[in-house]
């Protein structure tokens, strides 16, 4: 626990350690090495560096990881996707997809995801395409299904927005990136000054 203790109290800043750090090891050894004098050691070396950082600092770092952040978001292109689902007969056999995704071209399509759904005894599937416009999109894959010659269960979808980017989450993420760079900054930014003015 001793030992737990002296580690903890490298939490404190430097410059106070060196001021007050022989008085400060003589009220340890008097309060004894229990949990609770190792809590209190964490929580005010954390509160003192905390209280030492410059938050125009960091507020500065977080905003400007927003802005950065939202313009790529408005930036980056909307996609949707469009999902149809189709059927072949059961007498077509479980081929039938395979077969047909090679004879339409559609098997090597990178924008087409096709997925055989568990149907017993049918051989069902779903499709979906992705574009950058939503009426595009549908229209692509109401084309794709038509060319499979499957019957079809569902139509093309509309999309109702758009399922990348989402903005949202890409603003708070430069936010956080913001958050973590600018306290780190800060910190250093301390530690230069106080090894300066002890230099």
């Amino acid at each position: 626990m001793r030992g737990l203790i002296r580690l903890a109290a490298r939490l404190y800043p430097r410059a106070w350690r060196r001021r007050y750090g022989v008085e400060f090891a003589a009220l340890i050894e008097d309060s004894g090495f229990g949990w609770r004098v190792l809590l209190d050691v964490v929580k005010e070396g954390m509160a003192m560096r905390f209280r030492a950082v410059d938050f125009r600092i960091v507020a500065a770092c977080v905003l400007a990881g927003a802005a950065v952040a939202g313009v790529v978001a408005w930036k980056t292109p909307d996609r949707f996707w469009s999902t149809a689902v189709g059927e072949f007969g059961a007498e077509a056999g479980p081929a039938a997809l395979e077969g047909a995704l090679g004879r339409a071209g559609l098997a090597d399509r990178k924008d087409v995801h096709i997925v055989r759904l568990p149907v017993a005894g049918k051989t069902v599937f779903s499709l979906r395409t992705e574009g950058t416009d939503a009426g595009e999109t549908q229209k692509v894959a109401a084309s794709m299904i038509a060319r499979l010659n499957a019957r079809v269960l569902d139509p093309a979808s509309l999309p109702d927005g758009p399922f990348y980017p989402n903005r949202p989450v890409m603003i708070a993420t430069g936010m956080a990136g913001g958050l973590v760079l600018g306290g780190g900054v800060a910190l250093f930014r301390n530690a230069r000054v106080a090894a300066a003015g002890h230099g």
